[in-house]
């Protein structure tokens, strides 16, 4: 037996997340489904003009002729960096871990093992969640604001169309007299449609939004909280994207209705994914939302991936680091096909 306590390896760090549960990810699930991994700092994109043009009117003996092919550009962006760090002490592996009996049953060594499989956790944990936060503030803002103590200022935006990121004031907030949510929403799907060109399949609310929209009676007579699948009908069923924190309910016409609310920290502030009466309208398919992962910038990774950690010893005093990085970056590559509207 070695007279150290063993340094996990990346590898093994890597296996000791994978049968330990995640944070659920209502609006990645949602809107950003598919991953993309990159070996480069950067992430690039090419995005299809829209093309609109009918064809024009000619004489059966004209010649034809040439038009121009459709353009596209190409959209670059740069991923913030995620690095979690925790020390462990060897003071650490001496008190009892929780779910001990008192005067403990384990070994300094065993105590070890699983403060370090909890440290892992811990840190994908605020990765996954800080993924969910930035998916959230693009959804809600067309862009993404890096904020930190320890990294400049710097903003991705989208460009998504400014008449899709409303906040409804004085007479026209949902509630008032002569207001109608649905008659709102249509036309707010229209939009959408008219700068997109997709079609509004998905719509997540805040809480109190969904009470203001309920309370209409047109769209609480046509609220249908069954999925029908080959003329089966079942009840309760919900759409891929439910979990904990959102939940489906019903559907109007080809548009799926959730409602969304997550409490977070960040710095010790407590916030929340979704603003009690924000409401985000969007297709989720037709987005083609894409979580990217710019590259490891780790001397002994060096490669594209989601999640890395490593762990590593230092002396006087002595500890044991685990250290996780991370280069995140929610791309909505058809940016104009979501819309966020906050109604009161």
């Amino acid at each position: 037996m070695s007279d150290t306590a063993p340094l996990y390896t990346s590898r093994q760090l890597a296996e000791l997340v994978r049968p330990l549960d995640r944070p659920q990810q209502f609006l990645v699930n949602l809107f950003f489904p598919n991953v993309r991994l990159f070996e480069s700092r950067r992430v690039d994109f090419h995005v299809l003009n829209m093309a609109r043009e009918v064809a024009k009117y000619v004489h059966p003996d004209s010649v034809a002729s040439p038009q121009a092919e459709r353009g596209f550009k190409i959209d670059s962006f740069e991923p913030a960096y995620l690095k979690p760090l925790t020390p462990l002490k060897p003071s650490n592996m001496l008190d009892i871990r929780p779910g001990e009996r008192v005067g403990g049953d384990m070994s300094p060594l065993e105590r070890r093992a699983e403060r370090i499989a909890q440290t892992v956790l811990d840190h994908e944990a605020q990765v996954l969640r800080r993924i969910e936060q930035m998916a959230s503030t693009i959804l809600a803002t067309g862009a993404i604001t890096v904020v930190s103590d320890e990294y400049p200022t710097a903003t991705v935006n989208f460009g998504r169309d400014a008449s899709q990121t409303l906040a409804l004031t004085t007479s026209a907030r949902w509630g008032e007299d002569g207001v109608s949510p649905t008659a709102n929403i249509r036309n707010w799907s229209q939009t959408v449609a008219t700068n997109s060109g997709a079609v509004v399949d998905t719509c997540v609310m805040g809480g109190a939004a969904f009470e203001l929209l309920v309370a209409e009676e047109s769209f609480r007579d046509r609220l249908d909280n069954r999925r029908q699948n080959d003329g089966d009908i079942n009840l309760f069923q919900s759409p891929k994207g439910t979990d904990a924190w959102g939940s489906y309910q019903g559907t109007v016409g080809n548009v799926d209705y959730f409602t969304y609310s997550q409490p977070y920290t960040e710095g010790g502030v407590a916030k929340n994914m979704m603003h009690d009466y924000g409401v985000i309208l969007g297709g989720r398919h037709q987005l083609h939302g894409v979580v990217t992962y710019g590259a490891i910038e780790d001397d002994e990774a060096l490669v594209a991936a989601q999640f890395w950690s490593k762990m590593y010893r230092v002396h006087n005093p002595s500890r044991v680091f685990i250290e996780a990085a991370a280069a995140p970056l929610p791309v909505p590559a058809r940016v104009n096909a979501s819309m966020y509207v906050q109604v009161r």
